[in-house]
């Protein structure tokens, strides 16, 4: 054959058997080492002998993330050390790089929902623009208020408009169609009657806790909106200062769940107050000077803390405006015949 000759230990009769039984007792080829003898150099070393350093990989290679924490295997104890003596990296503002920049540095606190004290107040002063714009019924009912033209007409952007739409339609001074455009509400007879019935329900209690718990600054606050309805002049400004005179005897209340049920309704009740004071067909003038003297009444009742004077009072108000109301819609009822 090829020259070799077969191990006739190996290869001969019952060879196999002869071989398992030599490898067993520890004597022919390839039999196992002593436990004593060292390993042979093509077996593979124990963990015991491996190195405490194993070769880096690159990057795009490494199965660990850059920046993890120290390792045994991968940062020897000597790293360690190096570690500690490093300095610690400290946090700092960066300087500011442009005008801009460091003019930002300087802008003013953001108020609670994340809008700056600048931009509530522009959203105020749209608020109190569109209220008086509704009042004095330049904006109809049934108006359509549209985010990108009164934004244009006012000079602003559309985020103070859409803030002050929002505070609108909260109080009842705008609604929202199925669509999703606001417009300004109509108020029909049914809408008025309720709207009374609600007044004569709420206004005496707050008038009553107002005597009880007023303070010095409200005084001063409720003398200062008299003194702003004798200056006014127009319909508007005066139906202005007679819902500015109810949120202020509210708030002299000191009553917070009756003055969030007065805000809740606030709108619907200026709404009120100004289609009755259109529907009795006076002059501004009149009603000026019809206003003023009921709410110097009632301020001089508050001041003195007479309670059961004040609610008496109001509520002999509210039954002279129900019976003004019903003969101006028993008067709309025969002009339409």
């Amino acid at each position: 054959m090829d020259g070799r000759r077969r191990d006739p230990w190996r290869h001969g009769p019952r060879g196999h058997r002869r071989l398992r039984l030599a490898r067993r007792a520890g004597q022919g080829p390839r039999a196992r080492p002593a436990r004593h003898d060292p390993p042979p150099a093509r077996h593979r070393p124990r963990a015991a002998h491996l190195p405490l350093r194993r070769p880096r990989l690159p990057a795009h290679r490494c199965p660990r993330p850059r920046g993890a924490g120290y390792h045994r295997l991968s940062n020897p104890p000597e790293n360690d050390a190096i570690a500690r003596k490093a300095p610690r990296r400290t946090t700092r503002q960066p300087a500011p790089s442009s005008r801009r920049s460091a003019a930002g540095a300087g802008r003013a606190p953001a108020a609670p929902g994340g809008r700056t004290e600048r931009s509530h107040s522009i959203s105020k002063r749209v608020a109190r623009i569109l209220e008086q714009e509704i009042v004095a019924g330049t904006l109809a009912a049934g108006t359509k208020i549209a985010e990108q033209a009164t934004a244009e007409r006012l000079g602003v952007s559309r985020v103070p408009v859409r803030e002050a739409a929002i505070a609108l339609e909260r109080c009842g001074l705008l609604v929202r169609s199925p669509t999703g455009r606001l417009r300004v509400p109509a108020l029909t007879e049914r809408d008025m009657a309720e709207l009374l019935e609600v007044r004569q329900f709420i206004e005496p209690e707050l008038v009553r806790m107002a005597a009880e718990r007023h303070g010095p600054d409200d005084i001063a606050a409720i003398e200062r909106n008299l003194a702003g309805l004798r200056a006014a002049r127009d319909l508007a400004r005066v139906s202005l200062c007679d819902a500015e005179f109810h949120d202020l005897v509210a708030a002299a209340s000191h009553q917070p769940r009756l003055i969030q049920v007065w805000e809740l309704l606030r709108g619907q009740f200026l709404l009120w107050i100004a289609c009755s004071q259109r529907r009795l067909g006076r002059t501004a003038e009149d009603i000026r000077r019809t206003t003023l003297a009921h709410h110097s009444a009632i301020v001089s009742l508050i001041r003195s803390r007479d309670s059961e004077g004040a609610v008496r009072y109001v509520r002999d108000l509210l039954e002279v405006a129900a019976h003004e109301m019903r003969d101006a819609l028993a008067r709309d009822v025969r002009s339409r015949r």
